[in-house]
């Protein structure tokens, strides 16, 4: 359950199809307890860390709750900065807030900055205000302004629903300029969605899109405005009912469409 349940996650899908059976992730972990316990009792670290990398990170938050608290906080600690991250987006709240409770600032605040914008907010929203404090505390000042100016979408609307990790490309940006903000905001999670990028004036309004192809075949001095499609895609009010979502992706049979607010102003993407 990522940040609280927000997303639908590799984990509750397979327990979905499964259709009640053992979980998987659990039997995953508890084949290597026996050895991680052997490892902590001898506090041979860099054996276990070779361990921990033979569990993938799902496994590793399904079985979670077999771990002691304070084997979960060794284990985090040892565990590879990437695959660090991704545990501490697939655990459940509880598990969550033990973390936030004993990691050192800089660590948290590190991690922080590395999760999703999506899964940022709903961390916000799954733990106490205690530890939302501690969180605004040792987050990145725009990245807090963020948490903070990111309204709050009634549960089965497009805007609880939608990801917010989109690419916003500006019509006056050259093309070498558009390439250098993909370059430097893209994420290995956001992969699936690097195929084309909306466009926004400098209202943050949505006028158009581009594809991936444009940018990388375009001449590098003209601007994204020149290559752009112009706005004639179909676009989701953030406060649309997801049934009323599911009817449009179904109609005119799409993989995702941009989420705006009553002004055009694009919030994020819905899948």
């Amino acid at each position: 359950a990522a940040c609280g349940g927000g997303r639908r996650t590799v984990m509750e899908t397979r327990r979905r199809v499964a259709g009640g059976a053992p979980e998987p992730g659990i039997q995953g972990l508890a084949l290597f307890l026996p050895e991680i316990r052997m490892a902590l009792q001898a506090k041979d670290y860099n054996g276990l860390k070779l361990i921990l990398r033979e569990i993938h990170p799902v496994d590793l938050a399904d079985g979670w709750g077999e771990l002691t608290e304070a084997e979960q906080l060794i284990v985090f600690r040892l565990l590879d900065w990437t695959r660090a991250v991704e545990v501490f987006e697939e655990l459940d709240p509880p598990h969550q807030q033990h973390l936030i409770a004993n990691l050192d600032d800089r660590m948290l605040g590190e991690m922080l900055s590395d999760l999703s914008p999506d899964d940022r907010l709903r961390l916000f929203h799954a733990v106490s205000e205690r530890f939302r404090k501690k969180l605004m505390g040792v987050m990145k000042h725009d990245e807090a302004q963020k948490v903070r100016e990111r309204p709050v979408f009634p549960e089965g609307t497009a805007g609880a629903l939608m990801s917010t990790g989109v690419i916003a490309l500006r019509k006056t940006q050259t093309i070498r300029q558009a390439l250098g903000t993909v370059q430097a905001t893209a994420r290995v999670r956001m992969a699936d969605d690097l195929n084309y990028f909306y466009v926004v004036d400098e209202r943050e309004r949505l006028i158009g899109s581009i594809g991936l192809r444009s940018l990388i075949t375009a001449p590098q001095d003209i601007t994204v405005g020149e290559m752009m499609s112009p706005v004639s895609l179909i676009r989701v009010k953030a406060t649309a009912d997801q049934e009323a979502v599911a009817r449009l992706f179904s109609h005119y049979d799409l993989i995702s469409a941009p989420v705006v607010d009553e002004n055009n102003h694009l919030l994020g993407r819905i899948t």
